[in-house]
């Protein structure tokens, strides 16, 4: 059977405004079909974009009263942060602190030592006391507690944990207790 032979329709007929309707609305959907997908996305980065800049507004109305509450607190003097007028005077109070914590719970103090200071991106400087103590796992359990939930806010860092003797329920207990210390600007 032999194959039809295919041809062009004559212009001006209606064979011919059929193929050429056809092939117009075919380019139209390849064209604007992503074009209209690319108006609803554009719509959308528009609409998130307008939110975010009231988010941003908001934020801004409330920068005063925000800046006013953290001068007064400021004033104040935090109860959150060490206290001393120099890195070094709040490392020597954290030592303080830290011999009455552990004296106070039945811990024995064998060493404190003030590590070096270092202010962190918000302007603040974190102090550092490495404790080296003697203590039962009560003390002990007393002491973290103690400093983890007291004021100042402290942190414990690089708990480490041995047995001193064999049979006896002393430890000996290094750790690194962390405060901060607003900075003077």
């Amino acid at each position: 059977m032999p194959l039809p032979k295919w041809s062009l329709p004559q212009p001006g007929t209606p064979a011919s405004r059929l193929a050429a309707g056809t092939l117009v609305a075919l380019v139209a959907a390849v064209l604007l079909v992503p074009l209209l997908g690319l108006r609803a996305d554009l719509v959308e980065d528009i609409e998130r974009a307008e939110r975010q800049l009231e988010h941003q507004q908001r934020l801004l109305e409330r920068r005063p009263a925000l800046e006013q509450q953290r001068d007064a607190l400021k004033a104040a003097g935090s109860p959150d942060f060490l206290q001393g007028a120099t890195p070094a005077l709040a490392g020597a109070d954290l030592q303080s602190k830290m011999t009455d914590l552990a004296t106070a719970r039945g811990a024995r103090v064998q060493s404190t030592q003030v590590m070096e200071e270092r202010e962190d991106d918000n302007g603040f400087r974190r102090i550092a006391v490495q404790v080296r103590v003697a203590a039962d796992p009560r003390a002990l359990r007393d002491l973290l507690h103690a400093v983890e939930n007291g004021r100042p806010r402290l942190l414990v860092d690089g708990l480490a944990v041995r047995s001193l003797a064999f049979g006896t329920d002393q430890m000996d207990v290094t750790f690194t207790v962390i405060g901060f210390l607003e900075s003077a600007s």
